[in-house]
């Protein structure tokens, strides 16, 4: 076991977290359906947690950091946790994702991972416990093409070591068992070079008979690490799964991970854009090979294999799988937060097109869900929906802080510093991939004066859903006066500006604002260098977030408009043309430009970039 558990790459906490799985789910009398919470520890420090169990037992476990827990629970789950000697204490719901984060105070907290707005209510007469369950088990056949070269008690010997490795570890993660039942040798078609063709023929040759799945190793192709299938599946819980056996550099550790990660697709899981997880989309990296590797699913997926595992306890592995609504709904909320984080994969439309069939209609608001409709296709509705809903979910945080905005004194600058926290805070559950576009659009739709969507009003329209947020007369009164620098319009440039370049880039940006601004000359409002500082910090901001520079957590707890907007009290308000021509020599002078190069570096200055821009010169030294 030891031996295994290096070339694994397991520290000792995960090991110890491992046991317990082990213990949880094999236990004799346990429930069988208990819900599933996944807890992660996303703090630099080791976490002690305490959880009640039946008669009055207590599970006492370590997370180290970055380590999954997931806890089969009975109701709403009341539990201790430790932080430097500090203890405190949090509530965890069924079938939900929860993170131990620091705040930036340095304290510990325990926060719900909100993707979305399906809540799944705790069974009636649950006891707020964590449960002893039993795991299923998934009757599997192996099989193995005539490609195979070396002797039968090799390979089989072989295989069942690794199938064994990969259902202690299925066993910790969803509570499911891996039970061989029968070992073949099957014959491959030589003429057969594409991989998908060889699956669907391996499938209709091996059929699975009585077991739940059949597991096929071929050795027809031989690897070449580069973007190629190193494994595949028909769908989740279909009968079979194909992976490519040999190839020049490919060690044992990663074929259990490719292993873990086809057993992923078959449970329900989608691909992640978590560099770390089995389910990210390229394996065959060499991440498996490092000692300080952890064999680990994301959370997100974890969660929807835990809700597929579970109908498949409760209804004993018949065929179709009836999934209930509500169950389909929270899937359907988890693949639209994988589909908009990978926008360019179609894993998360294939695994919803099986799973979620009978409520994939509510995506879009269709009557019927179409079956011509490709796994392309679907993923692409499902990451629209998920960001529409990722909008509003921005725009609802800023909205509850405006209900408050009155009894808690906050007008002008601190009015919009306490927008922009509470969006930033909705924005940091996000993912990286599409969470500046959500905060800003957010952002733009509560503060809208009537003229931040002069450019956006089409994709506006599409999710504005309180029609009485969109009468301009209502907004204000409702947000009331939010400033950068004591002006309105300052507000509505910087979030007009990080928008654009959240959907664009920063030079397109900084054109189109900057084009704009000079098409003002000509108007009664004027040129105003004032405004072009609020563009510029608005672009910067934007291109930071987007960028990784800049992370969401920093601005929910730090966000001042001192902090991240220059002072503008040196300019004048507005310029005419005949006055920047006087003044600068016109918009094509290198007066002008070295003006809105030094604004540039006035932003370029501000505390968030110069001491990352710091940190970075004295690690190349």
């Amino acid at each position: 076991m030891d031996r295994n558990h290096r070339w694994l790459g397991l520290p000792g906490a995960l090991l110890g977290s491992w046991l317990f799985g082990v213990v949880a789910f094999s236990a004799v009398g346990g429930d069988l359906c208990a819900s599933t919470t996944i807890l992660v520890n996303q703090t630099p420090h080791p976490i002690q947690a305490e959880f009640p169990q039946r008669d009055q037992q207590r599970y006492r476990v370590a997370l180290r950091p970055g380590e999954v827990l997931p806890l089969a629970i009975d109701g709403i789950v009341s539990f201790q946790y430790w932080h430097s000697d500090q203890k405190h204490v949090g509530a965890l719901r069924p079938d939900a994702i929860y993170q131990l984060v620091t705040t930036s105070r340095g304290q510990v907290e325990l926060r719900r991972f909100d993707l979305g707005r399906i809540e799944m209510p705790p069974k009636v007469g649950g006891q707020g416990i964590v449960e002893v369950r039993r795991p299923g088990s998934v009757k599997v056949v192996i099989a193995v093409d005539d490609d195979e070269k070396t002797r039968r008690p090799i390979w089989e010997k072989k295989l069942k070591d690794r199938l064994e490795s990969a259902s202690r570890l299925l066993e910790f993660f969803v509570g499911m068992r891996l039970k061989v039942v029968g070992i073949r040798r099957w014959n491959t078609n030589a003429n057969i070079t594409n991989f998908e063709e060889s699956l669907r023929e391996f499938a209709q040759n091996v059929p699975a008979g009585s077991a739940d799945l059949v597991i096929g190793f071929t050795s027809q192709y031989t690897l070449n690490l580069k973007r190629s299938r190193l494994g595949g599946t028909l769908g989740p819980l279909q009968n079979h799964i194909m992976i490519r056996e040999h190839g020049p550099r490919i060690g044992e550790a990663e074929r259990l991970e490719v292993l873990l990660h086809e057993l992923g697709h078959y449970f329900g899981a989608a691909h992640s854009p978590d560099k770390s997880t089995l389910m990210r989309p390229v394996l065959g990296d060499a991440q498996a090979n490092r000692r300080s590797f952890r064999v680990v699913y994301d959370p997100v997926n974890l969660l929807v294999m835990n809700l597929v595992s579970e109908q498949l306890r409760l209804q004993g592995w018949q065929r179709p799988l009836v999934i209930p609504s509500k169950v389909q709904l929270r899937l359907l909320d988890l693949y639209g937060w994988l589909a908009e984080a990978e926008p360019d994969d179609s894993a998360a439309g294939q695994m919803a097109n099986v799973l979620c069939r009978s409520v994939l209609p509510r995506v879009e608001g269709r009557k019927q869900h179409s079956r011509s409709d490709s796994p392309k296709n679907i993923s692409e509705r499902l990451a629209r929906w998920y960001f529409q809903k990722s909008v509003n979910r921005v725009a609802d945080a800023v909205n509850r802080q405006a209900e408050h905005r009155q009894e808690q004194s906050l007008h002008g600058d601190r009015l919009t510093e306490a927008y922009v926290r509470a969006a930033a805070t909705v924005a940091d559950q996000l993912s990286p991939g599409y969470a500046t576009r959500a905060f800003f659009m957010g952002l733009a739709i509560a503060l809208d004066r009537g003229d931040l969507f002069q450019r956006f009003e089409p994709i506006a329209e599409r999710i504005r859903v309180r029609e009485s947020l969109a009468e301009r007369a209502k907004r204000e009164r409702f947000v009331g006066s939010p400033t950068i620098w004591g002006r309105t319009g300052l507000l509505q440039h910087f979030v007009a500006a990080g928008l654009l370049t959240a959907f664009s880039n920063p030079k397109n940006a900084e054109t189109i604002v900057l084009s704009e601004e000079i098409n003002e000359a000509q108007e009664l409002t004027g040129f105003s260098f004032c405004d072009v500082t609020a563009n510029i910090a608005g672009i910067r901001m934007s291109q930071a977030l987007a960028s990784g520079e800049l992370a969401f957590s920093e601005v929910a707890r730090s966000f001042s408009v001192r902090r991240f907007v220059p002072p503008v009290k040196e300019f004048p308000i507005a310029w005419s043309t005949t006055k920047l021509q006087e003044d600068y020599g016109g918009v094509e002078s290198e007066e002008f430009k070295q003006e809105i190069e030094m604004i540039r570096q006035s932003v370029n200055r501000l505390p968030p970039y110069s001491s990352k821009r710091e940190a970075t010169n004295l690690e190349k030294k």
